[in-house]
């Protein structure tokens, strides 16, 4: 492989990877983690960078998916005081977005 080639090759695969796992924070490319993939190459609010900040990385499907297992394989701590208050803000969000998505009928596992 000669030299140019080489080069257009290493150009297109660093402009993937810009356009697929970065997103806009005051006018500047942002790293984004996966599981914020859905956002690449749009712009972020500052309260969307912190929550980017924050999370951990893994597919939204798997961190859902984790939370629906506890509960239905019955793992949750009741007596846990800040796991049940979590719970219920849980509970408020999931309301908010699924109205917010149109959901606001019974959706089959």
């Amino acid at each position: 492989m000669d030299t140019d080639t080489r080069h257009q090759l290493v150009t297109r695969n660093l402009q993937k990877i810009i356009t697929d796992k970065t997103a806009i924070a005051d006018g500047l490319p942002v790293p984004i983690k996966r599981t914020l993939s859905h956002m690449a190459g749009k712009t972020l609010t500052k309260k969307q960078v912190e929550g980017n900040r924050k999370a951990i990385g893994h597919p939204k499907l798997f961190l859902l998916n984790q939370v629906v297992n506890l509960i239905e394989a019955d793992l949750i701590d009741l007596s846990n005081v800040k796991v049940m208050e979590r719970l219920a803000y849980l509970r408020t969000l999931i309301a908010g977005v699924t109205r917010k998505a149109g959901l606001t009928r019974k959706v089959a596992a």
